[in-house]
């Protein structure tokens, strides 16, 4: 596997890892860990749906295609283009989310926030 791929695959896999627990804390009661206290206001607010979707969800299925794209679907340049594509869709909305954490629900969600991260660094490994 050429080295974009393994980079994209790993940041997939751990955006799919670290959304799939928002999403269960999102659907869930019970404590959120966190760095911090800001985790759970974040998640558990109004702002955790996008359209009814709870945010995590939306999370896995975008790092699941970007896990996906690498393993099953690297021959196919519109396969990488999809992904392009979702990458900066992904960046406009975490841009937004995150200042409705800094502005709005004024608590941070370091889980959020390194989703964020994770897609930031898969648009500059794509």
């Amino acid at each position: 596997m050429p080295l974009v791929s393994a980079v994209v695959f790993t940041l997939g896999l751990s955006g799919l890892a670290v959304s799939a627990y928002v999403w269960h804390k999102q659907v869930t009661t019970g404590p959120v860990l966190c760095l911090g206290d800001g985790c759970a206001r974040v998640i558990r607010s109004p702002y955790g749906r996008l359209l009814g979707v709870p945010n995590g969800a939306l999370g896995v299925a975008y790092f699941g295609l970007a896990a996906l794209v690498p393993l099953f679907l690297s021959r196919f340049a519109e396969a990488w283009l999809l992904l392009r594509a979702a990458t900066v869709v992904a960046l406009v909305l975490y841009a937004y989310l995150t200042y409705l954490q800094l502005a709005v629900i004024r608590a941070l969600c370091v889980w959020c926030l390194t989703s964020a991260a994770l897609t930031v660094a898969l648009f500059l490994s794509t």
